[in-house]
């Protein structure tokens, strides 16, 4: 039995297909169901999981461009020291308070610039379907743009040997992870 929060492709009679990129690139009532299954677990569960949302072809190019990245020095790494809340620790607390427990977070990050408009994190990222996919199930009574950081946008991060992220809370009201 999945968890709550994975979308069963079979339990909603969704076509059998390589991914679920290719239901929704196929539109129709499809779809429009995958949508809106996406958006009811989201709204039961806070997130949604997706299995086999791209095909394993657009997830080996990818990790490609990510590698290519990685061997020419295009990386930045990133470590930091902070609370859960990611803000200055609240002095009127004590020490051991939740709100000031201290967190390290480090990984090595392939930011947007990195990769280039062409590249298949950038198509895939720009792509009207994922714009679609995203504002169904976070947003679907609100228009909602690509970000126009050119270093945030979307980006590689690489997790090797010691690596992690600290417990903690976004700033944003929401995010969408490929992994």
């Amino acid at each position: 039995m999945r968890p709550a929060w994975t979308l069963d492709a079979a339990a909603i009679m969704l076509p059998q297909r390589a991914s679920l990129w290719a239901t929704l690139d196929g539109g129709g009532f499809a779809a429009q169901r995958l949508k809106a299954e996406c958006r009811r677990i989201f709204l039961d569960c806070g997130f949604v999981h997706l299995p086999n949302l791209v095909d394993l072809p657009t997830v080996e190019s990818l990790v490609k461009e990510c590698m290519c990245c990685v061997r020419s020095g295009e990386i930045f790494l990133s470590s930091e020291d902070h609370n859960p809340y990611l803000k200055d620790d609240d002095l009127n607390l004590s020490c051991t308070h939740p709100r000031n427990r201290p967190m390290a977070s480090s990984k090595t990050i392939v930011d947007y610039s990195r990769v280039g408009g062409s590249s298949v994190l950038s198509k895939l990222y720009r792509s009207e379907l994922m714009l679609d996919l995203i504002q169904a199930i976070v947003s679907p009574e609100q228009q909602l743009y690509p970000a126009p950081c050119p270093i945030s946008s979307a980006y590689y991060n690489i997790f090797e040997e010691g690596d992690g992220l600290g417990w903690h809370y976004d700033n944003s009201e929401f995010g969408g992870n490929l992994v």
